[in-house]
């Protein structure tokens, strides 16, 4: 078995007219994105909601893609294979030690600006960790969108 060796059989869905979206769809799915952003700053600022927000706004731009794509959830999720797991915690490890040696170099030149802090006296808590989940997601639709009707157009094009 080669270390780290990744399927490289898939392709980006959408662009290659697979599946085949409409000029409707694709105005559905680009103006998601701004809609997606007025409905999370309408629900995601009170007291409590930050979760719904986050629900919110990952599904406005979810819940269009499957639609236009025919539910087919294996265009856009799959899972994660042995190799990726791996890649993911060691990149993961990798950010941590970066972070630690960044933040030992600032706070040795006093350069950070900021006090040691713990996470809960920043306002971190379980709430705001799962509503973070969802947002993620949710901006990486952000960019997904756009990125694939941009496909779209330059392979219809050329």
């Amino acid at each position: 078995m080669k270390f780290l060796e990744f399927d490289e059989t898939r392709d980006f869905p959408f662009y290659n007219l697979n599946p085949q979206i409409s000029n409707f769809g694709w105005v559905v799915l680009l103006l998601s994105v701004p809609v997606a952003y007025v409905t999370y700053g309408l629900f995601g600022s009170g007291p409590g909601m930050e979760i719904i927000g986050s629900i919110v706004f990952c599904l406005i731009m979810l819940l269009p893609l499957l639609y236009f794509s025919n539910w087919d959830y294996s265009l856009i999720f799959r899972k994660p294979t042995k190799n990726e797991i791996i890649l993911g915690v060691l990149l993961f490890l990798g950010y941590m030690v970066y972070s630690l040696i960044v933040g030992t170099v600032l706070d040795t030149f006093s350069l950070s600006g900021m006090s040691l802090s713990s996470a809960s006296s920043m306002g971190i808590n379980v709430e705001s960790t799962i509503g973070l989940i969802f947002s993620m997601i949710g901006e990486e639709l952000f960019k997904f969108n756009p990125l694939m009707q941009e496909g779209q157009e330059v392979f219809c094009y050329s």
